[in-house]
Formats: structure tokens, C-alpha cells, sequence
């Protein structure tokens, strides 16, 4: 029996709604994300499936709206079978257009069935959802397999690109030097190209259906900053360098609040009420709480009751290098970072992994992982406490930063060695 579901998956202020329909038990499910009837935050009943009574919207229209939709789609569907039309994603996409009277735009084309021709048509589908990173991620993703497909002569569509190939095209990555991590993105971009195409109902290889895409990361060194390296960069003396002094400044604020860098350049819009500063992530939308600190409070008197000057994001990586640098951050880590390669007979840029002094792998990320390791350190501290202030919204992603209690547990066993 034909049955469509609603949910909600993110819990910003205001959410979309996830519709998933199914025919039987047995069949595909078909969704897809109704960007049209938004959901207030913490107001969607998982229940009952339905918007809970609540002063921040006009819930029964809402929920009278989420019904009409589900009614349309049941309709439709009933009158499709009779007419003999397939009941696909484009079947479930063309009603969704429909019932919003929104304009269909891939009306008349047909799914591609090659891989960089779907992975266009995907990006172009999901320009207005997505970000600007990950936008980036797939163009990076698009520009792999066209290489691939230069280089071997080939076309790469759904049915060909088997374990093989796949095989194939991770030695083909190596040859191009491209890093562990950087190759997992890779891989993932391409089983979510395959996942869509197969809600598309295209033809997919078997060998990406039994999960044999599989490419192991090799775990990073994340690179923190430690007590003694904070007080040495906050005492160096830059007065004579007033890019790197107001870089420094920054690279505090960065360690004492945990934010990515493009919240922290923004922090100057942030609420500030009962020595907290409210403020909503650019990345995820999500509402973080900053206690005021009293570190953070003296640097903002050194600015004269303002945040430091604003630079570009690529000044401030360049800079704090050299502030880390000046400072004397130079023992010896594992890491990488990016270096001219020469690949083909061209130089490219790319990450190299080695053993690099410290200064020399810092960037604006290593503030967030700063504070988050100290505190993931802290025994009187939950890790949902700090989930408040960073915006994580899985734990899993939190742990990862715990490195601290992994070295304190190398050192101790030194003791029984």
C-alpha cells in the first residue's frame, strides 16, 4: 500500500520538511526535501508527524498545508497507476512542482545516464540548497572524473564504473598525489552521485549496491595549541607589526571561543546579554552560546570596546603562521600541508603529508580545535556543555578532537615499559 511520511531532519530556526514516499513495502523509496512549508525550531511532533501547537507560526495552516500535499501526492499516484506511468523520483519531483505551481526545471529532459553529465544536472538541481562548499566539493569531484576519462579513454557512466574501476581510479588519485583525506571526499561525493542516481531509478552497478566502494582514510594529526604555546603567543611583543599584532589578537579571540573562522569574523554581530554572547553559525544555522571571558574581554579593551580589524581569511592564515613562527612554535609534529608538486610536468598544489615544525601547520581551524581539546580535557565538563558553545550537533564529531586524554594514555603506559 502506498504510504508517504514526513520528518524533520535539521533543527534550525526555521526547517524544511523531508517528504519520503513509498509504494509497498517491498519498493524504492522515493523523497525529497519541501523547501516550500518551513517548520519552527523544536516544533515538529516525530509522532504524530505534524506541527506542534506553538506562538511562532500559524500551526494549523501548516499542518492543513502538510496535509493537502500528502493528499495530492496519494491522488496523483492512484491516477498514474491507472494511466500506466512510471512511479519514479522524476514522477515524484514533476507532482512536487505541481502542487507549489513552481516552474519544473528539468521538464522534457531525460536523467542523464553518465556520470559527469548527472553530476552537472545534480548540482545545477540543488544550486539553491546547497552550499558554496559543497558546491565546490562536487565541481573538484567532476574535475577528477574528467581526467580520469581523459587519461584511461573512456566514458564513465552508472553500469561501467564497477570495483574495478573504482580501484582504478583511487591509483589514480595517488599518481596525482592527492592526500588520504582528500581522496575520502572524493569517494563520497561519488556514492551520493550514485545513491541519486539510483532514486532516479537509473541503472546502477551491482558492485555499488553490494558496498564495495570503499576507501579507508588515513586518521589526521589534528593540530592544537597547547597552555604554554597560548601565553607565549599572548605575551609576544608586536606593537611594531600591527598586521600580525591584530592577526594575534584574533587567533585569541579564535582559541578562547571555539568559533570556525567564518563566525569568528562575525562575532562583532553577535548578541551580547548577561555575559554571553548569542550568536547563529554561518555554516549550519544553528544558535551557539559564547560565555565573555575575562581573556576575551581584555583584548576587546585593547580594541577600545571592539573586535579587532576584520582581514581576509586568507591574510589571517598567512599571518598567524608568522605570529606562531615569531613566538617559537616550533617542535616537531606530524602533519600536512600544501606544497607545489610538480605532476605531468606541471606544478600543482598539493597536501604533503610529513613531519613539519608546528608554526608551520597552523591555520584558522587550529583555534577551534585549540579550545575544543581543552575543554574535551575538562573532567567537570559534558561533552553536550560543550556542544552549547561550539554548535556540534554530533558527539561523534566532538570526540574526534580528544587528543589530549589519547597522549596522556601513550605517556602513562611509558611508565610499565
Amino acid at each position: 500500500m502506498a504510504k508517504g511520511n514526513f520528518s524533520v531532519r535539521t533543527n534550525s530556526d526555521w526547517n524544511s520538511l523531508t517528504y519520503k514516499f513509498r509504494e509497498s513495502r517491498n519498493s524504492k523509496q522515493l523523497s525529497l526535501t519541501i523547501d516550500e512549508i518551513k517548520i519552527p525550531k523544536n516544533c515538529w511532533d516525530k509522532n504524530l508527524k505534524k506541527v506542534k501547537k506553538n506562538s511562532q507560526a500559524d500551526f494549523n495552516k501548516l499542518n492543513l498545508r502538510i496535509k493537502e500535499f500528502d493528499l495530492f501526492i496519494m491522488s496523483s499516484y492512484h491516477k498514474s497507476i491507472i494511466e500506466g506511468k512510471n512511479i519514479d523520483k522524476e514522477w515524484l519531483l514533476a507532482n512536487y512542482y505541481s502542487f507549489f505551481d513552481l516552474e519544473n526545471p528539468n521538464k522534457g529532459q531525460k536523467t542523464p545516464e553518465f556520470l559527469l553529465d548527472f553530476i552537472h544536472f545534480y548540482i545545477n538541481e540543488k544550486k539553491n540548497e546547497f552550499s558554496q562548499n559543497t558546491i565546490k566539493c562536487y565541481s573538484s569531484t567532476y574535475n577528477l572524473l574528467f581526467d580520469f576519462e581523459k587519461n584511461k579513454k573512456i566514458k564513465l557512466s552508472f553500469k561501467n564504473f564497477n570495483l574495478h574501476m573504482f580501484e582504478k581510479l583511487i591509483e589514480f588519485c595517488n599518481i596525482k598525489k592527492y592526500c588520504s583525506s582528500t581522496i575520502g571526499i572524493f569517494v563520497n561525493k561519488i556514492k551520493v552521485i550514485f545513491k541519486k542516481a539510483y532514486e532516479y531509478e537509473l541503472e546502477v552497478n551491482d558492485d555499488y549496491l553490494l558496498g564495495k566502494f570503499k576507501y579507508k582514510v588515513t586518521p589526521k594529526d589534528y593540530i592544537y595549541l597547547n597552555d604554554d604555546e597560548i601565553i607565549r603567543i599572548s605575551k609576544l611583543e608586536l606593537t611594531r607589526f600591527s598586521m600580525y599584532d591584530n592577526a594575534r589578537d584574533w587567533l585569541l579571540i579564535g582559541c578562547y571561543t571555539g568559533q570556525r573562522v567564518s563566525d569568528l569574523f562575525n562575532l562583532e554581530n553577535a548578541v551580547l546579554n548577561n555575559n554571553i554572547y548569542t550568536h547563529k553559525n554561518i555554516k549550519t544555522g544553528k544558535e551557539v552560546l559564547i560565555p565573555n571571558s575575562l581573556k576575551l574581554q581584555e583584548i576587546i579593551k585593547k580594541h577600545n570596546g571592539n573586535f579587532p580589524r576584520k582581514i581576509s581569511h586568507i591574510k589571517f592564515n598567512e599571518y598567524i603562521k608568522e605570529v606562531c613562527k615569531k613566538a617559537e612554535i616550533n617542535e616537531i609534529v606530524r602533519g600536512s600541508k600544501l606544497c607545489k608538486e610538480l605532476i605531468n610536468g606541471k606544478e600543482e598544489f598539493r597536501k604533503i603529508e610529513g613531519n613539519y615544525e608546528k608554526w608551520e601547520l597552523v591555520t584558522s581551524h587550529t583555534c577551534r580545535r585549540t579550545l575544543i581539546t581543552k575543554l574535551m580535557d575538562e573532567p567537570l565538563l559534558k561533552p553536550h556543555q560543550i556542544m552549547v558553545m561550539t554548535g556540534h550537533s554530533d558527539i561523534k564529531m566532538l570526540q574526534r578532537y580528544n587528543k589530549i586524554e589519547k597522549e596522556k594514555s601513550v605517556q602513562a603506559l611509558a611508565d610499565f615499559i
